[in-house]
């Protein structure tokens, strides 16, 4: 029996083909979801802060390690909210293992300086030479 003969059975009178719908609809369901989860693994943190606006604001390599401080103050790296100190002991070990190490914080628009500040020390103390804070162009 051949393709034809098959799709088409001689003197049954249907001559039309049906796709089923729901294979299609299968397909969409798996494009949506590989599209939503490639959307949140491009964010930049794990948490979501609001950038504060600069004039002077670059792009910076990819090759950085991001740092998050959210609007009540805690400190994320790696999607984990950690202690100052354990950040410190991250940092130094970062540094350790990728020389030349580059650290952008994230820090929300409302977040305390104090934190930024804190944050801050902590990556000159664990040796990080290149801290940046990120922010948004306002071009």
């Amino acid at each position: 029996m051949n393709l034809r003969s098959r799709l088409f059975r001689e003197g049954e009178g249907n001559d039309t083909v049906e796709i089923n719908p729901i294979n299609l609809i299968d397909v969409l369901f798996v494009i949506i979801i590989f599209l939503v989860l490639t959307n949140t693994m491009s964010q930049d943190t794990s948490v979501e802060v609001k950038k504060p606006s600069a004039a002077s604001a670059s792009q910076v390599k990819d090759k950085t390690l991001k740092l998050a401080i959210t609007r009540e103050g805690t400190v994320h790296i790696f999607d984990k909210q950690v202690d100052l100190n354990v950040l410190a002991e991250i940092l130094k070990r970062e540094s350790e293992r990728q020389p030349g190490l580059n650290v952008v914080i994230v820090a929300d628009d409302a977040s305390l300086t104090g934190s930024l500040i804190k944050v801050i020390d902590k990556c000159n103390l664990a040796g990080v030479k290149n801290v940046s804070v990120a922010a948004l162009n306002e071009n």
